[in-house]
Formats: structure tokens, C-alpha cells, sequence
């Protein structure tokens, strides 16, 4: 089944791009080396110039990614975390 979902990625994102972007996402932070973070951030800083095509729909990568997951989702993490860390008041 075609989505109708086209991404062109910019010559900068690689093969070892994409693989530690995927080691990251499904291992975790931990699971990199020191040596591999740098490889890391320059796949996402390629990965943000991508375009992605929907039907006549036209955005960068970094444009999608706030729109449907930063937003939604990072807002939602941060409501929840903040009555934990909100200041107690106390009354002397």
C-alpha cells in the first residue's frame, strides 16, 4: 500500500546516519559510544534538511517533526512532569 509519504534526504545523511539515528531510537542514549555521537548529531542536523512530500504538501523534516511529535508529545511529557517540580509553598 503506497501512503503517499516521500522523503528525499539530503546527500549528507548516510548509511551510517540512518544506523545510528535507528541504534539510538530502539537502544537508547546509553547504548552509544563515545565515538558515535558525533556521526549521531551530524545525521540529525542532515536528517533536518530532508523534505517530506505529501501529496502537494512540502515540508522539511525538522517542520514535520515539531508539528507531529515535538509539540504534541513534548508538551504532554512537560505538563506531567511539572507538578512534580512545581515549589512547595510553605506557611511559617
Amino acid at each position: 500500500m503506497n501512503s503517499g509519504l516521500r522523503v528525499e534526504v539530503p546527500d549528507g545523511f548516510t548509511a551510517e546516519s540512518e544506523r545510528l539515528i535507528l541504534k539510538y531510537l530502539t537502544e537508547g542514549r546509553q547504548s552509544l559510544a563515545f565515538t558515535e555521537w558525533k556521526g549521531l548529531l551530524a545525521g540529525f542536523d542532515a536528517l533536518h534538511k530532508a523534505i517530506v512530500d505529501v501529496g502537494s504538501a512540502r515540508q522539511t523534516f525538522r517542520q514535520v517533526y515539531e508539528e507531529y511529535v515535538d509539540t504534541p508529545f513534548g508538551e504532554l511529557y512537560i505538563n506531567r512532569l511539572r507538578p512534580a517540580y512545581l515549589p512547595t509553598i510553605c506557611r511559617y
